[in-house]
Formats: structure tokens, C-alpha cells, sequence
């Protein structure tokens, strides 16, 4: 009885996602199709992208975040309020100044692994070493990019991702939560290089959600990543090579300092057991079964296949 009634409210909810799953899909090729005509048909010329200012392509892509994903969060919570993290940190939880070099730390490791691919995919390909993405010239250009990227990301995904999606598939076992929840993410976003990146990354925050039960910490740290990429590029752009390096260097020096003396914190004061994942509900069946009992459910695999073929789309176009 205790496993059907787990599987009915598992299938509702996997329902849920997948209609979300294709609000997000819809919204963002509404975005990224209407939007560049949008401006085009505002500032006439043989290319949008040169006709029009910076700010506007700023202010555009801003919007286009709020668009893509404040109807799905709206979607989720109008269905029963899913958030399966509290906005407030949990007493007796690991503390953020614990989980912050720990994640800092092995953000690096990822983000060096996202470099390295994509370097050798370039080089394989002919095309020699990546060339960085150039950042916005203006202060309101960077200004509308430092929104995006840094406050909008931060706080849409992770309600989003951390907060509805995998609070609503919790039911099917945490650690099989966090691993869907981390694929999804990865389809949403990801270059080709940048998926094996993305797809680590969500799982530390899937992970960090889960063991605080708060979604402030994973806000917080996905703050922190896009602040580091943001400040790094910015320092590559505006600095001499050679002093571009040696902050590299000792940026890098600094946070596996601070990810030893985090993992000393956890030895020292015994928060191994806090960190471990909760057991999955019993009589569900392992994670092959799992899959396919999500599979059955039509409107989540929908809205898979949606994400599957979005991200594919944009591997595709560039």
C-alpha cells in the first residue's frame, strides 16, 4: 500500500515537472526567436547585433531569463507549493562557511575540466586554442550582464531546479533526485564543452540542497560561481597577460587552501553523518526501475524529450 501510494504521488508530481519542462522550453525559443526580431525591427540595419546598442542586447537577455522562467516557477507553486527546501537556513544544518569552500574548491577542479575539453575539442577541430567570450564595452552593457548573470541565474534556477524540480522528485529517493535533477539542468544550459561542467556543478548544488535543506545556500554558491567567472573574465580583459596568470595562480592556490581547511572542519568536528544522503523510500526498486516507471509518466517524458531536443538545437545552432 505504502509503495503504490508513493508511486501515484511520485507519477502526479513527475507530471508536474514535465509540464514545467515544456513552459521552459516554449518560453525560452519564444525569447531567443521573437526578441532579436524585436530589435532588429527597431534598429533597422544589415545586422541587429551591430545596429543596436549594447545595453539593449543586455536588457534583452535579462528579460528573456525572467520570461523563461518565472511562469514555470508560478506553474509549479500555484500546483501545491513544491518547494522541497526551506528559504532559511535549517538550525542543526552544515553551515554555509563549511559548504562554501568545499564547493569553491571543487568548482575550480570542474571548471579546469570545462577548459581543458574545451581546448582539445577546438584543437581537434582545427581551430587552434579557445578564444575567450568577449565581455559587454559599457558600463550599462555590463551592468544588465552582471544582472543576468550573476543575481537572475542565481535566484531563478536554483527556486526553479533546487527548490520546485527536485522537491518534487524527492519522492522517488533523494540521491535519484538530485542525479535527474542534475541532468535536466545540464540540457537547460549546457555548450558541449561546458556539459560535463554544468552536470558536476548541479550535482554539488543538488547535494548542498539537500544536506542543508535550504535554498539559500544553493543561491548563494551558484552566486558565487557566476561571480568568480564573471571576475576572472573581467580581469583577463583588462589586465596584462602575465598578471592575469599569477592571479589565476594564486586564486586557484587560495581556494584549494580553503577546500583543505573546510574538509579539516568536517573531520575535526565529526559532520560526516550530517552529510550523508537520506536512504530512499523503501519498495521503489532500483534506479533502472525507477527510470522506467518515470518514462510511463507521458507529460515528464514530454517534456524530457522538449529539453532533450532544445539543448540538442542549440549544440546544433552554435
Amino acid at each position: 500500500m505504502a509503495r503504490r501510494q508513493t508511486e501515484q504521488t511520485g507519477t502526479r508530481q513527475a507530471a508536474l515537472v514535465g509540464m514545467a519542462l515544456v513552459l521552459v522550453v516554449l518560453l525560452s525559443l519564444v525569447a531567443g526567436s521573437l526578441g532579436p526580431r524585436l530589435i532588429q525591427a527597431a534598429f533597422p540595419g544589415t545586422d541587429a547585433a551591430d545596429a543596436a546598442p549594447e545595453w539593449v542586447w543586455g536588457l534583452y537577455n535579462l528579460l528573456a531569463s525572467l520570461l523563461a522562467f518565472l511562469p514555470p516557477i508560478a506553474f509549479l507553486l500555484h500546483q501545491g507549493r513544491p518547494l522541497g527546501l526551506r528559504l532559511v537556513n535549517v538550525k542543526g544544518r552544515i553551515p554555509v562557511l563549511v559548504l562554501l569552500p568545499l564547493f569553491l574548491g571543487l568548482m575550480v577542479a570542474a571548471n579546469s575540466l570545462s577548459n581543458i575539453l574545451r581546448n582539445l575539442v577546438l584543437f581537434f577541430a582545427g581551430g587552434g586554442a579557445a578564444t575567450p567570450d568577449a565581455l559587454p564595452a559599457t558600463i550599462l552593457g555590463h551592468l544588465f550582464y552582471f544582472l543576468t548573470i550573476c543575481v537572475a541565474a542565481p535566484l531563478l534556477e536554483e527556486i526553479l531546479f533546487r527548490g520546485c524540480i527536485q522537491g518534487l522528485l524527492r519522492v522517488w529517493g533523494p540521491g535519484f533526485a538530485i542525479l535527474l535533477t542534475s541532468v535536466l539542468f545540464t540540457l537547460m544550459h549546457a555548450t558541449l564543452w561546458e556539459l560535463p561542467t554544468v552536470f558536476i556543478l548541479s550535482l554539488l548544488l543538488c547535494y548542498v540542497g539537500e544536506v542543508s535543506r535550504s535554498l539559500r545556500p544553493c543561491v548563494l554558491l551558484h552566486f558565487a560561481n557566476n561571480l568568480y567567472a564573471w571576475l576572472m573574465a573581467l580581469a583577463r580583459e583588462k589586465l596584462a597577460p602575465t598578471v592575469y596568470f599569477a592571479i589565476t595562480v594564486w586564486v586557484m592556490v587560495a581556494l584549494i587552501a580553503l577546500f583543505l581547511a573546510a574538509v579539516w572542519l568536517v573531520r575535526q568536528y565529526r559532520l560526516g553523518p550530517r552529510l550523508k544522503l537520506p536512504a530512499a523510500p523503501e519498495g521503489l526498486g532500483r534506479p533502472a526501475v525507477r527510470i522506467k516507471l518515470l518514462a510511463r509518466v507521458v507529460p515528464f517524458a514530454v517534456g524530457f524529450a522538449a529539453l532533450l531536443g532544445y539543448c540538442i538545437l542549440r549544440l546544433v545552432s552554435g
